[in-house]
């Protein structure tokens, strides 16, 4: 690759704050938010209009219980899904299910006005349209690094914001990365990640139709998975759709269509006829590049139109279905696990196991999208708790890293990426870093783990069973 020199230059400070938060997804709004109420001053870095992330896409807010209905998330997550509730922007109970654990059904677009009105409420600054660039780190005599500026860009160029505290919630670990933190990629043998997905929305679904042709012939050519509420479909009630295996192997017998999937995944929506597709497999992505986040988008973008012939074609009740709207970014599920003072491993979260210094609590099942093929491996964990110690970088001492890039192996992550999760662990992260802020002291130093267990728990989060 040719390299340009840049000539030297002074950058305008837009910012300055006790907490930095990088990213706006469902954990940077959850850490943002928790800094706030506690008194310390914060700003996120939003490299899109709006703050939400994945939960901007149409997809469920999954992870609040266990499968029995347990509570596993509640604090500003939950606090997040009642006012989604309250705008019509979610249906009003949690949708059970024996696969996915009980889930919340949410319109994107209202999330985006919602979670704009808390960080307006708690006082967040929020810099949108701002992407972070560098990290200007001063390492100390023992070699321990620490993060006192940041380099953004957006309209205008380059920027600086300072801060004392950083939350690397950037879902790549961007931030912890650029300042030396060690990290590995994908899973351990051959650093392969889990296939990316760009979801998009069909409406005009008659799921009457679907229902009946379902009922009918589950055993058969309308296979359903074991373990989803098959009543739900035949009822048209909101419900998850995974199945119809031999359907698809229909399809690819009898047309030239190269489905990317080897199952129908989607999500149905709160209005009624519409559902979120879930199916867009894109393999081998380098989600955290800008050249495979780039080449990413345009093959997931390449596979819609084909999906969208298949389910009008072969799907009963979608021959009238139109695209009604394409997620604003693909979907990436891995990238880089940020390696912490602890790594949340897939024996850890298999045996249940509940470390002293447990922050956040997880229980959504290992949930696997593989990179080799179009299918995914799902195997049922009990609930687990997630230390604090995952989201502490080594070597960089005034950063924590919350969302998918904490860290985690490949089994545990698959597990405990889901939203209601992240958004623990963002909460839990901002706790931290407020008290962090507020002493002036190292990560490692201001205060003991039961301090920020004893304040989750005073603001309604769950990490005790």
């Amino acid at each position: 690759m040719k390299t340009l020199k840049m000539p030297g230059r002074n950058l305008s400070v837009i910012d300055s704050a006790d907490v930095a938060v990088i990213g706006g997804g469902p954990s940077g709004f959850s850490a943002a938010i928790a800094v706030a109420r506690e008194g310390s001053s914060v700003y996120i870095i939003e490299k899109n209009g709006y703050c939400g992330g994945v939960a901007a896409m149409g997809l469920p807010i999954q992870g609040f219980d266990d499968v029995e209905g347990n509570p596993l998330v509640r604090g500003i997550a939950w606090e997040l899904y009642r006012r989604l509730v309250e705008a019509g922007g979610a249906l009003k109970e949690l949708v059970p299910c024996r696969l996915h654990n009980p889930y919340a059904i949410i319109d994107p677009h209202i999330c985006k006005l919602v979670m704009e009105e808390m960080l307006k409420e708690a006082g967040v600054r929020v810099w949108n349209h701002t992407t972070f660039l560098h990290t200007l780190r001063e390492p100390d005599a023992h070699g321990e690094i620490f993060v006192k500026n940041l380099v953004v860009g957006g309209k205008g160029g380059l920027y600086a914001c300072k801060a004392e505290r950083i939350i690397d919630a950037s879902g790549d670990g961007d931030a912890a990365a650029d300042a030396g933190a060690q990290y590995t990629i994908g899973r351990g043998p051959d650093g392969l990640t889990q296939s990316a997905t760009l979801n998009f929305r069909l409406s005009g679904i008659d799921f009457n139709t679907l229902g009946a042709a379902v009922h009918e012939n589950f055993s058969g050519l309308f296979d359903t998975h074991d373990m989803i509420n098959r009543e739900a479909i035949f009822r048209s009630e909101p419900h998850i759709m995974v199945g119809l295996r031999n359907l698809i192997s229909e399809a690819k017998l009898h047309s030239d269509m190269d489905i990317p999937c080897d199952y129908i995944s989607y999500i149905t929506g709160i209005n009624p006829g519409t559902v979120c597709i879930n199916m867009v497999h894109v393999h081998h992505v380098s989600g955290h590049t800008l050249q495979g986040l780039s080449t990413a988008e345009a093959l997931g973008k390449a596979q819609i139109n084909l999906l969208v012939q298949f389910f009008r074609e072969w799907v009963p009740g979608f021959s009238q279905a139109y695209l009604s709207d394409i997620s604003p970014h693909i979907g990436i599920r891995e990238t880089r696990h940020i390696m912490g003072e602890y790594t949340l491993t897939g024996d850890d979260i298999r045996s249940g196991s509940f470390p002293n210094d447990t922050i956040a609590l997880g229980g959504y099942p290992i949930d696997i999208h593989h990179p080799e093929k179009g299918d995914v491996t799902l195997e049922r964990v009990p609930p687990y708790g997630i230390p604090f110690r995952t989201m502490v970088p080594k070597r960089v001492r005034n950063m924590l890293v919350t969302g998918r890039a904490f860290s985690a192996d490949h089994i545990a992550l698959a597990s405990s990426r889901l939203m209601a999760t992240c958004m623990a662990l963002g909460q839990a992260a901002g706790v931290a870093s407020h008290f962090a802020a507020a002493d002036k002291s190292g990560i490692e130093h201001t205060y003991t783990v039961e301090t920020i267990q004893n304040t989750l728990e005073s603001r309604g989060a769950v990490i005790r069973r």
